[in-house]
């Protein structure tokens, strides 16, 4: 047994010291070149750029720990920093520390293959944008919580500002929303197939919501976008009254329409005599809008002030910056 004991603890270390004394061969060099602009496409200099790695594993409590390693570096006048770093693995995660700028989804990249104590491709060059904090606002804002219907098949007002149904079904006073679900076929026993229908109407002539695509940053081949991924402004035109989403299993086929979607959209229009916009409250829709037979879930912004277009909702530490629902009058 004493020999056996020995043998594996020798085996132990020779790993652990082989390691250490093939760390270049273990670990090749990676090199990204990293170019950082605004959302105006101005670069931006003096910002801290950094990219970790895994390094190695720390036995301890439970399964222990991965312990990563960071290289850092500040991008030029030219808003470019180039970092070199090895890699056991070859994946990094990538990310940015900037004052006065909107915080940044550290992303990740990872390389294809090792060749000649390098990893390859050698030097991509990855794009960060990143969003400068100008004009936050207090909006209203309500995290994604699921809203179950009073009834299917019948159409409810919601109020936004209250986040909830309007009388009798809420505490809502106003139906900024109007909802409805229908279900097209029935879910069967076993739950093999279904086809559901959401369809959001406005009560106000003007009313409206459109979508707004947010093209996603491939995984392989860049760090991400800012947290702030809709435009500052919402848009005055291209408003449609209602919007039919769908959702259904049929023959194995999935469909989700709208489900790559953001939305803007503009409720509590009121018009003059010569149909002029004379005020109305403009918000947005953050992901997509989701839903089921007796459900639906969303997670929306509204800008309090009429006519006012800016939706810019500061930082992820909103609290202070969200107005309380009104009390019921």
């Amino acid at each position: 047994m004493k020999k056996k004991i020995t043998i594996v603890a020798t085996s132990i270390l020779l790993v652990v010291g082989g390691i250490g004394a093939t760390d270049t061969v273990q670990r090749p060099m990676a090199k990204i070149t990293f170019v950082v602009k605004d959302d105006a496409g101005t670069p931006v200099p003096n910002i801290k750029v950094s990219m970790s790695t895994f390094h190695h594993w720390e036995p301890g409590e439970g399964f222990g720990k991965d312990i990563a390693k960071s290289y850092t570096s500040i991008t030029d006048k030219n808003g470019v920093a180039v970092i070199q770093g090895r890699s056991l693995r070859g994946e990094f995660a990538c990310g940015i520390t900037a004052t006065g700028y909107y915080p940044h989804r550290h992303m990740r990249h990872r390389f294809t293959e090792r060749k000649s104590g390098r990893w390859e491709p050698w030097n991509p060059t990855l794009e960060i944008i990143i969003h400068p904090i100008i004009n936050p606002i207090p909006m209203y804002m309500f995290h994604e919580k699921d809203k179950n219907i009073p009834s299917p098949e019948k159409e409810f007002g919601f109020d936004l500002k209250m986040d909830d149904f309007v009388a009798p079904y809420g505490r809502g006073v106003y139906p900024d929303f109007i909802f409805k679900i229908e279900e097209k076929i029935p879910r069967t026993e076993f739950g093999e197939s279904y086809d559901y229908r959401l369809r959001i109407t406005f009560p106000n002539k003007g009313d409206g919501i459109q979508s707004h695509f947010t093209t996603p940053c491939p995984k392989s081949e860049s760090p991400g976008d800012s947290r702030i991924t809709m435009p500052r402004y919402a848009p005055t035109t291209g408003y449609k009254n209602s919007l039919e989403l769908r959702k259904a299993l049929l023959d194995d086929r999935r469909i989700e329409q709208g489900m790559d979607q953001n939305y803007f959209f503009r409720v509590r229009t009121k018009l003059d005599k010569n149909g002029k916009i004379t005020s109305a409250l403009y918000g947005k829709i953050s992901g997509p809008i989701e839903f089921g037979k007796n459900w639906f879930r969303l997670r929306y912004f509204l800008n309090p002030t009429p006519l006012d277009l800016n939706m810019e909702n500061g930082s992820y530490e909103r609290e202070n910056l969200t107005p309380k629902p009104p009390k019921k009058p």
